[in-house]
């Protein structure tokens, strides 16, 4: 056999996990043509299905640097490297001059492997060392909020939300990531992770800008499960933390009771000591509900007015985070039997207001 018969023949052993005739096919090449890449690839292919990944390091390298079976030959190898656990030479590597998505999607490949094999340690120490690239730092992120989220460290919350301006900027540079919609949930889909963080609107604070400090107007977004039906939309509603505390329960409740997968989406102005508290029990309460909270802290804004107002002032991120229709309401109404109707009865339409007539008259546009 010619040198292009003998890689074809290994590469098809390979394939069949005849690693004895993969090694004669790639020896015998070796020996026609030493310097070869694509001979340095299917033997360095050979050693890591073998999990010789110490020797598989050399001829993935040479493959890569000439060109050969790129990507494969490039990931193959920081694949080797994470094995051997040389993170300083696999973050270098992770420097290399390939395509955002392609990076990202080996990024997050090796920090599912850890994640899979319960080194969180090792999450943690590469996560430390990533070149400073959307496409890399959102997976490191992303994977050591996984690991803190069921803790009480607070970091995971700041993890998760720079894991999500990564993603921000990467989508923004024009790449596509079938990753960042999956595990983040952005763009059109529905969240389902434990802390997403949403960006303020511009402008929606700019009356009071002058009375603000450092942490006025910052939106929180947590998530804390149940399965949401984006076809029955999201029903929102405002209020101080003690309305929530007193309210958000009957609310839940009558919801949760016209059937699973509706989402309620409660914002907090100003939380108080018992609102995480109330938080987690709405969601032992309500298994079928899909609980969305956010939280904004507003010191410097005038309190009952503010809070009153803030369903109208942050109605627009509501909109612009989950995509599907928003029934606005008071966290100190209930949801009656009639109310499962309402989707249906705004199809069509861009805004529909409900009347409710047993209500006083001089409360019902409030």
């Amino acid at each position: 056999m010619d040198l292009r018969q003998l890689v074809g023949t290994g590469f098809q052993a390979l394939e069949a996990r005849d690693f004895a005739r993969a090694e004669a096919c790639f020896a015998e090449a070796m020996r026609m043509a030493p310097g070869q890449p694509a001979v340095h690839f299917g033997i360095g292919m050979l050693r890591f299905q073998e999990g010789n990944y110490a020797e598989a390091l050399e001829p993935l390298a040479q493959a890569a640097d000439a060109g050969i079976a790129l990507p494969d030959s490039w990931r193959y190898f920081c694949h080797a490297l994470a094995m051997l656990g040389r993170d300083q030479d696999l973050a270098g590597a992770l420097r290399a001059g390939l395509p955002p998505p392609v990076k990202l999607e080996l990024a997050f490949q090796i920090f599912t492997n850890r994640m899979a094999a319960g080194d969180h340690d090792g999450i943690a120490r590469l996560s430390a060392l990533l070149p400073p690239e959307d496409s890399v730092r959102m997976a490191g992120a992303f994977w050591q909020a996984l690991v803190l989220a069921d803790s009480d460290d607070l970091r995971s919350t700041s993890l998760f939300k720079q894991a999500h301006n990564h993603a921000i900027a990467f989508l923004a540079a024009g790449h596509q990531s079938e990753i960042i919609e999956t595990r983040l949930g952005i763009c059109d889909a529905m969240e389902n992770d434990a802390y997403v963080w949403a960006p303020v609107p511009p402008g929606a604070d700019a009356l009071n800008a002058d009375a603000l400090n450092a942490d006025d107007g910052a939106m929180e977004m947590l998530c804390t499960g149940g399965v949401a039906d984006p076809a029955l939309g999201v029903v929102f509603a405002a209020c101080d933390g003690s309305y929530f505390e007193t309210f958000a329960a009957d609310c839940a409740t009558s919801l949760a009771a016209l059937g699973p997968g509706r989402t309620l989406h409660v914002h907090v102005v100003n939380p108080g000591p018992g609102t995480m508290p109330m938080m987690e029990r709405l969601r032992s309460d309500n298994p079928s509900l899909a609980l969305r909270f956010s939280i904004e802290r507003t010191v410097g804004i005038g309190g009952a007015v503010y809070y009153a107002c803030a369903r109208f002032l942050r109605l627009g991120a509501i909109l612009d985070r989950y995509r599907v229709p928003v029934l606005m309401t008071d966290i100190d109404g209930l949801f009656g039997p009639e109310s499962a109707r309402l989707p249906d009865a705004a199809q069509g339409v861009d805004l529909a207001y409900f009347r409710v007539d047993t209500v006083l008259p001089w409360l019902q546009c409030h």
